[in-house]
């Protein structure tokens, strides 16, 4: 999916930017019809791989939910932060910059909902 950002840039915020479906598509094209299931492919990547893999996994679940709150709520960034599960803004910052390559107050900005629009 695409959205206009600042500029009328615009943003891919589509779920194949997130890195398991990168991962995916990419064994999928090494692998495609030989048989060999994810599970077999996982078993064989180095120690620690596989636990990197999900929590990058979790962080854009929880990326995906502060995107959410800030497009349809005017919660304070801190509690943003909190309820998307981060421990700090400064890190909901580092990846929502990584994610989508805006700071939270130009997403906010710029995808906030029109009823959310009025002065807190």
């Amino acid at each position: 999916m695409r959205r206009r950002g600042p500029g009328r840039r615009e943003i891919d915020i589509s779920p194949e930017r997130e890195p398991a479906q990168r991962r995916h598509a990419w064994v999928r094209e090494r692998h495609g019809d030989s048989g060999i299931g994810y599970a077999a492919i996982y078993d064989r990547l180095p120690p620690g791989t596989y636990t990197i893999w999900r929590n990058q996994w979790v962080i854009q679940r929880r990326v995906d939910h502060g995107r959410s709150l800030l497009e349809s709520s005017k919660l304070p960034i801190d509690h943003v932060a909190r309820e998307a599960g981060f421990a700090s803004a400064t890190l909901l910052r580092k990846h929502l910059r990584a994610s989508v390559g805006l700071s939270l107050q130009m997403y906010r900005h710029t995808f906030r909902a029109p009823s959310s629009h009025a002065p807190a």
